[in-house]
């Protein structure tokens, strides 16, 4: 069953603050079957702003959009949803409430390693990424936009667009040949860089995950032309 985008994102915008539902109900909601809908949803998903509380939705085992993402758990716990200590909703995995925890974000250290390893296949991508790691705490709207533009970039130059290819048409090049869940980090990369232009209301924390998603979209891209990280 096919549905539109905003079909999807009004039954998104019905979960109550503090609840969740998993794709496959979502599908449920509007009709679908869960087991061959679920995946239309995610993907609706991934292209919505901040304006649809698309954070209420997980995986059918509790685990986040993507593995562990810490901005998804962060949204979660502030409408007061219990997370267990490995990233997921305790409720969903039959764990007693108030086990609240979180993966331990990405170190800084780890992070600047693993740009330095892109150096060689991605030089100017990687310089980016090395100045937002150095402005995410003090200027994390700068930091934001400046991995939104560096991204958009890299996705002309690895599928050959002209200049003038719109950010979301790149990522949506990549279906069917990047895994789907680097697809969802580069659009959490495109959102918070959206939310910083627009609104200028990214957080260190945002900027510090939006980097993250970055450097992993950055590692598929030199695979992609043949450079291994």
């Amino acid at each position: 069953m096919a549905f539109r985008d905003e079909d999807v994102y009004a039954a998104v915008r019905s979960i109550p603050a503090g609840d969740v539902r998993t794709y496959g109900q979502v599908a449920e909601m509007l009709g679908a079957d869960r087991r061959t809908s679920s995946r239309a949803v995610g993907q609706a998903l991934a292209r919505a702003d901040d304006s649809i509380p698309w954070w209420r939705v997980v995986r059918r085992d509790g685990s986040m959009r993507i593995k562990g993402d810490p901005r998804q758990i962060r949204l979660l716990r502030a409408e007061g949803v219990d997370i267990t200590a490995d990233g997921r909703v305790a409720s969903l995995v039959g764990r007693v409430r108030g086990q609240i925890g979180a993966p331990e974000a990405p170190t800084p250290d780890g992070l600047s390693s693993r740009i330095s390893a892109l150096k060689s296949a991605l030089p100017p991508y990687a310089s980016s990424l090395e100045r937002a790691l150095t402005t995410a705490s003090s200027d994390p709207n700068g930091a934001a936009r400046l991995l939104r533009s560096a991204q958009e970039q890299l996705l002309r130059g690895t599928f050959g667009r002209e200049p003038d290819a719109q950010h979301v048409d790149l990522i949506h090049a990549m279906d069917g040949i990047a895994p789907e869940r680097v697809i969802r980090h580069a659009h959490a990369v495109r959102l918070v860089g959206n939310q910083a232009v627009h609104d200028g209301t990214a957080t260190p924390e945002d900027a510090r995950d939006a980097l993250h998603s970055a450097i992993l979209v950055g590692e598929w891209a030199a695979r992609q032309r043949g450079q291994r990280p």
